[in-house]
């Protein structure tokens, strides 16, 4: 996370990752290379699956060397495409445990994205190529460096895609808990 809880990233279907990996091999950071589990929680009073447009998820992610809660609130609350997330993150000593609490305090398990993750830096970018298990491969954008307006960050992010000659589809504004659900046949609220 680049600025205190500020969040700016982008994540876009990917269609050349061998290309990109070799382009971010030669041009940014030694890569870190995860396999990541994500748990993703409903709240037992207000329905994160209810808006048209989802904007708040509860994980816990689990690695083979950490694990971590994150809460994500996307802004503007009910848009379509997000500017940035309010993002708070700690560690995890005993994710399991935290598991059981969630689910006596009401919460309920939604989905579970597994995935594994290469990571380099690049220009003041986290970019990351994800490989996520039955949905496919993605390329992430997150900033390192903090912007006066999170509109320019985001275009700093998409000239970075760019500048690496990533091939990409449109813009995924809802995350993977959201395409994992709707390849269940999750209906979501559109109108």
């Amino acid at each position: 996370m680049a600025s205190g809880d500020i969040e700016i990233e982008i994540k876009l279907p990917l269609k050349n990752a061998d290309t990109v990996r070799t382009f971010l091999n030669k041009n940014g950071t030694s890569p870190k290379s995860s396999s990541q589990k994500d748990t993703y929680y409903n709240h037992p009073g207000r329905d994160f699956l209810l808006p048209k447009h989802p904007f708040e998820w509860l994980r816990i992610r689990e690695t083979a060397r950490t694990a971590s809660i994150t809460y994500k609130h996307y802004r503007p609350d009910g848009a379509e495409v997000h500017d940035y997330a309010d993002e708070f993150e700690t560690k995890l000593e005993k994710p399991a445990q935290m598991h059981k609490i969630l689910l006596n305090l009401g919460f309920r398990e939604i989905a579970v994205v597994d995935k594994s993750r290469d990571t380099w830096e690049f220009r003041d970018v986290e970019v990351a190529l994800d490989d996520v298990n039955g949905i496919g491969q993605f390329i992430e954008a997150e900033s390192l460096k903090q912007f006066p307006d999170p509109k320019e960050g985001r275009r700093y992010l998409f000239a970075i895609v760019k500048e690496i000659g990533a091939e990409c589809g449109p813009e995924e504004t809802y995350g993977y808990p959201y395409m994992v659900l709707a390849k269940k046949g999750h209906k979501f609220n559109r109108g």
